[in-house]
């Protein structure tokens, strides 16, 4: 990960807002799974909700705290126009099944996150 004091306040707002809901995500799922012999491929992910903030880009960080257990990243409602530099880091997300996008500014949609996820 990058270091710390180079982020920007809305780019480590956005890493702590994933890391917290990873980590309250994890807490949850120990407790469910407790006694349990749950395979993790059966596992449910977590939802990463970071719609509304008025976002113009994403840190290239954020794949490195979601990669292992979001299955939802809701983005909608922001002003994003690229998803430059992440594109192909979105198949390191193993879990990443849903990729909520609309309401935004896009010009384009790269390939590489089409053929990873589903889009709403």
């Amino acid at each position: 990960m990058a270091d710390d004091a180079a982020l920007s306040v809305v780019d480590q707002g956005v890493l702590d807002t994933a890391a917290i809901e990873i980590q309250r995500y994890r807490e949850l799922s120990k407790r469910a799974h407790a006694g349990f012999d749950v395979p993790e491929a059966i596992k449910g992910g977590c939802s990463i909700e970071l719609g509304h903030r008025g976002l113009v880009r994403l840190p290239p960080e954020l794949i490195d705290v979601i990669k292992d257990d979001a299955d939802r990243l809701a983005l909608d409602r922001n002003r994003l126009t690229s998803l430059s530099g992440l594109s192909v880091r979105f198949a390191e997300c193993t879990r990443l099944r849903y990729l909520v996008m609309r309401n935004n500014s896009l010009r384009e949609f790269p390939l590489t996150v089409r053929l990873v996820v589903w889009i709403c």
